[in-house]
């Protein structure tokens, strides 16, 4: 009992250097966002750490979603703004500076449609969504993978195509999985 004790009181002093000891973490992280391939299509985003525990990431998705006479294609472009109030994980010390953790975003989304007639081979026009949202997400590191799963609420317009332009408030979720280097 007395050998753990001496133990504990010579490794203490290290292990809060370490502990707290500005360290960096990776400072880039390039991701897929899987609920897109469960919409037949595919979404990738590059994240980078910025100063003050925040980071911006940008993204593009691509999907095709009409079927039979028709046919669609989508394309997406999103920027957001994350603010990483801690940057650690749960076991983690304080001061790493890392991507990881508890984080708040706000994202803008702009999309276009463009619908086809397969039969009579013409198109049918575009379709614009604009979506703003504000993020709740936690990201998991092991190693140099990441793991995000994300929720929000979301304000989304959509415009032209020939349609009336309407709004709508929404949910919305997001998982992300990929390499933080």
């Amino acid at each position: 009992m007395r050998a753990l004790i001496v133990l504990a009181i010579v490794c203490a002093p290290s292990v809060a250097a370490a502990c707290f000891e500005p360290r960096l973490g990776p400072r880039n992280a390039l991701s897929t966002r899987l609920p897109a391939f469960f919409a037949h299509g595919a979404a990738v985003q590059y994240e980078r750490f910025l100063p003050l525990e925040g980071s911006v990431a940008f993204g593009l998705a691509v999907r095709k979603t009409a079927g039979g006479d028709f046919s669609s294609t989508t394309v997406t472009t999103t920027s957001e703004a994350r603010w990483w109030p801690f940057g650690e994980g749960p076991f983690g010390c304080r001061g790493r500076y890392e991507m990881i953790g508890l984080y708040v975003g706000a994202r803008l989304d702009i999309g276009a449609t463009m619908v086809r007639d397969r039969l009579d081979d013409r198109s049918l026009g575009t379709a614009w969504t604009l979506a703003g949202s504000s993020w709740l997400g936690w990201r998991f590191a092991i190693g140099r993978v990441e793991i995000t799963p994300a929720a929000a609420t979301m304000i989304r317009t959509e415009l032209g195509g020939g349609l009336d332009r309407y709004t709508t408030v929404t949910a919305a979720y997001d998982l992300t999985v990929g390499w933080m280097f």
